[in-house]
């Protein structure tokens, strides 16, 4: 058969080719339709709990308005009227129960020493005793410091002797009712005073308490040791060259009251101390030295004039070479004061002074 025409070849692909898309179409649309599924089965029953909302807490009660504080006046008195009033003892421990009020109110503490008796008033009055007392140590513990008996007035006259020099000295003790004067003075002659030291204070627990010592020698100046005895504070000294100020113990004395606060202690003594004995010894240049002091035993001592008399002879003995080597003779027979004293510094030739018989009137008190 004849061939078909071209036209005639082109409808048929062309219809073929849409009968292929709708067999394309169909078998896609029959995909996309959803298979046919069974209903599920009812779900089980379930136990439900009821979940509780938390209450929100209840706001804070509002405080009670604090009262009005009372106002503080401005001084408080000394004891409050809901304490007791303190008797007339005041304790020993003062400064203790400063510094722990809590213990020591809780704690009774031992009444105060009665106080001291005035010191005498002239000569004839005799010496006066001062027993054993505590006093506040610098550490703030309490020791008991030895008894004392003060001497009565005196104004003796002595040979100052300096290797081959000979002059006069001469001591003055005058106590009274408001405290003390002891004056010491050396001369020579064709040079005229050499020494001149004052010691003036008054008296405490311990005995003599000098408050200002002075020491003037030959081509030197004056100098002065300043003590500061205020209530309730440690005893302080102070000096007119050197700038330090030093803290000292009770019973601290200058380089002059020494000797007769010895003699104060020595009258007091029921026997001597076998031991040694220290005392503070300040000087009016700066110097603090602790004086060892042994009791040598009596010993005969003639005194210029020729009278013999039984002494007491005390020796401080340094331990630097260069300090002051001291040895003492007192008389008990006037109060233990000094009738020979002998000042050595390893230096030098010691001074010696030893007393005359000649008797003078006794110094007046200051």
């Amino acid at each position: 058969m004849p061939p078909r025409p071209l036209s005639q070849r082109l409808l048929l692909l062309a219809l073929a080719v849409l009968v292929l898309h709708l067999l394309v179409l169909r078998a896609c649309a029959a995909q996309d339709e959803p298979p046919a599924v069974s209903p599920p089965p009812p779900d089980a029953p379930r136990a439900v709990q009821a979940l509780q909302t938390p209450a929100p807490p209840a706001p804070p009660l509002a405080a009670p308005p604090a009262p009005p504080r009372p106002e503080r006046p401005a001084f408080l008195p000394v004891a409050a009227a809901s304490e007791p009033a303190p008797s007339a003892a005041c304790p020993v421990e003062a400064a203790r129960a400063a510094s722990a009020p809590a213990r020591a109110a809780a704690k009774p503490v031992a009444p105060k020493p009665a106080p001291r008796p005035a010191a005498p008033a002239s000569a004839e009055a005799g010496g006066g005793d001062r027993p054993a007392a505590a006093a506040p140590a610098a550490g703030g513990a309490a020791e008991a410091l030895p008894p004392t008996r003060i001497p009565p007035a005196i104004q003796w006259r002595y040979r100052l002797s300096r290797g081959g020099l000979v002059g006069e000295g001469s001591l003055r003790w005058a106590p009274g009712p408001q405290g003390y004067t002891l004056e010491l003075r050396g001369e020579l002659p064709l040079i005229g005073t050499v020494l001149t030291q004052v010691s003036r204070g008054g008296f405490d627990a311990a005995g003599l308490a000098p408050q200002r010592f002075t020491d003037r020698r030959l081509r030197r100046p004056e100098q002065a040791a300043n003590f500061r005895r205020e209530p309730g504070q440690p005893l302080q000294v102070s000096f007119s060259g050197p700038s330090a100020v030093h803290t000292l113990p009770p019973g601290s004395q200058d380089r002059l009251s020494v000797m007769v606060q010895i003699a104060a202690l020595a009258a007091a003594w029921t026997q001597p101390p076998e031991a040694a004995f220290v005392l503070h010894v300040v000087g009016a240049r700066g110097d603090l030295a602790e004086w060892h002091l042994r009791v040598l035993g009596e010993e005969n001592l003639r005194l210029v004039g020729g009278e013999t008399v039984r002494a007491l002879k005390l020796l401080r003995e340094p331990e630097d070479e260069h300090d002051t080597r001291a040895e003492l003779w007192l008389d008990p027979a006037h109060g233990h004061l000094p009738i020979r004293i002998r000042l050595s510094d390893g230096r030098g030739d010691p001074l010696d002074l030893l007393r005359k018989t000649a008797e003078e009137p006794p110094a007046t008190a200051p």
